[in-house]
């Protein structure tokens, strides 16, 4: 029985689903949702965290109306399932978006582009992408803006205002980009975009000089030392710093919007080249943040506004292809090339597309480009990266009991579906006859793919969570003894401390995230790492060529370097991974979840332990002594 056309629809959107679960499975509370289930924590407790150094000096709940929201989600569900619910909720409302987006911008075709953007990555940076599978702002303002764009497209005014707007609300510099591409459309003739521009840049600049709201300590210029510590802290706000991997991403979304602008018409049109000249703005105000060490400049970000460019380059990748396509040999060549490109390694994405859209451009004029050697030499760069693809699958079935993590399965689909779905849409392409075969090779895929990813998403380790009997069992006896405004130094560790043990964390360089906002919080975290590494502890190597914010070797903590951290007056206990030679552990204690054991020594019982003793400050970054 044929598959019709509207079938074969629902059976792409069933797989490009799964594929975007495969893509982006849940890790649970790490990367930056570690900071917004603490600010959601404080709103709760604020006795608990004021004095964490992520608080002393604000934190990013000054610029953002999303935490609100999640603290409530967080007190009726609970820390591990209100993290969760909030980011199903956040993922179904990107898809939502996206799809929104998509219908407006390819309204016969846009589930392809939901495939194709399943398929693509999702890095603009090397540490942000957009849709992330965690809970912050991010997520919600990107789904927000996208709705707004989307609407804006269909003429639906009210409805893109409330959704641009209430972007820039949970996230403004996710929010900002997608509110400039929409002046751009609705604001045709250049004065009015020159005196709102104008405007806005004046309000941006007495809000800077007056000390203003969030921007009150953004009127400066970096210092070497914080030059320093940010460049190797945060390396995305300095675009000469990023790495080649996230420059060859965005090159090659930057050309396909280019070729999409070449081709496109009416309000598509429009929207491509509003896109590319937000885009170039934002490149061009990065690279005078990064030269001018400006605090206010770095702390904008002006290069975030390239999650947009990424979003929209994959959904207008099909008219691209498509043209392409049609115009013979060396474009279908070009649109193989190109897919290889986004497919394959991310470092060669923008040499292989800069090389299809060569060929392409060079084969009706030079003869030599025609020649069968050639097309042969091309034809091996997508057989280069199936061959890479099945041997890295190979490797890693091979290692799945060493250092596979994730699910085997979720690791073999994530490596080997998206050659196996350009290899489908070659056959479905060239070969005609075997399309009703290919339809239910289709249909069969997606209806195993999308259970199976739904079943692999939740990847988060079988552990006991912070609340949980077992582990509270453990922690109860320490924090009756710690007070609840009291200050700890978790040796190796941020997790525990604030989520565990419900106390403020000393110092740790995750900790000092957003610094670029208020630099004192980054004076102050320079300072105790300085401490920590004059007593040769972990969390204290922001100065070297490498950050390490934890030393794996083996060693007993010495008592001189015990106490000279203790000697600051802010700590109060230290948990440690190691003990402290010739002093007895008041409580020593063992992670259910990881079988680590830990030793605990109030400072106090420290200080009192060496107070006839002189500790002296040591020299050139060595370890005190008595």
């Amino acid at each position: 029985m044929p598959i019709s056309s509207t079938h074969r629809k629902a059976f792409l959107a069933m797989l490009a689903l799964g594929l975007w679960l495969i893509k982006s499975p849940y890790y649970g509370l790490w990367h930056d949702s570690r900071f917004y289930a603490l600010i959601a924590l404080q709103r709760l407790h604020p006795a608990l965290y004021h004095n964490d150094l992520f608080f002393l000096y604000g934190s990013q709940a000054s610029y953002t109306m999303f935490t609100p929201w999640l603290t409530g989600w967080i007190q009726h569900f609970g820390l591990d399932n209100g993290l969760l619910y909030a980011t199903i909720i956040g993922q179904i409302a990107s898809i939502a978006a996206i799809t929104y987006l998509a219908r407006a911008l390819l309204p016969r075709s846009w589930v392809i582009g939901l495939l194709v953007i399943s398929l693509f990555p999702t890095h603009y940076t090397e540490v942000f992408a957009f849709s992330e599978s965690f809970v912050t702002p991010r997520l919600y303002s990107e789904a927000l803006s996208l709705f707004g764009l989307g609407a804006l497209l269909r003429n639906r005014y009210w409805l893109a205002g409330i959704g641009l707007l209430s972007a820039c609300a949970v996230h403004p510099l996710m929010g900002l980009p997608a509110v400039a591409i929409a002046l751009l459309l609705m604001i045709r003739q250049p004065r009015y975009w020159l005196w709102l521009t104008a405007t806005a840049s004046a309000v941006l600049l007495i809000a800077v000089v007056f000390k203003l709201g969030p921007l009150a300590h953004m009127d400066h210029l970096l210092t070497p030392q914080l030059v320093a510590f940010e460049s190797l802290r945060s390396p995305w706000l300095f675009i000469h710093l990023w790495p080649w991997t996230s420059i060859s991403i965005m090159l090659y979304s930057l050309l396909i919007l280019a070729l999409a602008s070449l081709w496109l018409d009416g309000v598509n049109l429009r929207l491509v080249r509003a896109a590319l000249l937000m885009a170039l703005f934002g490149l061009l105000m990065a690279g005078m943040a990064d030269i001018s060490k400006q605090t206010f400049l770095l702390a904008l970000q002006p290069a975030r506004a390239l999650w947009l460019v990424q979003v929209l380059s994959e959904l207008l990748w099909l008219p691209v292809a498509t043209h392409l396509w049609r115009t013979g040999q060396s474009g279908r060549m070009a649109v193989v090339l190109l897919g290889t490109a986004a497919l394959g390694v991310h470092e060669a994405m923008t040499p292989i597309a800069v090389l299809s859209i060569i060929y392409w451009w060079g084969y009706s004029r030079y003869a030599v480009l025609q020649a069968r050697s050639i097309q042969l030499l091309l034809w091996l760069i997508p057989a280069q990266a199936l061959l890479f693809a099945g041997l890295t699958a190979w490797l890693q079935w091979e290692a799945r009991h060493l250092f596979i993590q994730l699910p085997i399965a979720q690791v073999l689909m994530t490596t080997l579906l998206p050659p196996a779905i350009a290899l489908f849409a070659g056959l479905w392409l060239w070969q005609v006859r075997y399309r009703p075969a290919l339809n239910r090779v289709l249909m069969l895929t997606a209806l195993i793919c999308l259970p199976l990813s739904l079943a692999l998403w939740d990847v988060r380790p079988d552990v006991n969570p912070a609340d949980s009997v077992t582990r509270e069992r453990v922690i109860a006896p320490l924090r009756r003894h710690i007070p609840i405004d009291a200050v700890v130094y978790w040796e190796g560790n941020l997790i525990d401390p604030w989520f565990w043990l419900q106390r403020a964390q000393y110092i740790s360089l995750a900790q000092m995230a957003g610094t670029i906002f208020d630099e004192r919080t980054a004076i102050e975290g320079m300072r105790r790492m300085n401490r920590m590494r004059f007593a040769g502890f972990p969390d204290a190597n922001w100065d070297d060529s490498k950050i390490n914010e934890y030393t794996s070797h083996i060693h007993l903590h010495s008592l001189p370097a015990a106490a000279y951290i203790c000697a600051d007056p802010i700590l109060h206990t230290l948990i440690l991974r190691y003990p402290v030679a010739g002093l007895a552990s008041e409580y020593a204690f063992v992670d259910p979840n990881t079988g680590d054991q830990y030793y605990v020594y109030p400072c106090s019982a420290i200080l009192a332990t060496v107070r006839t003793l002189p500790i002296n400050k040591p020299v050139n970054g060595g370890i005190p002594h008595a």
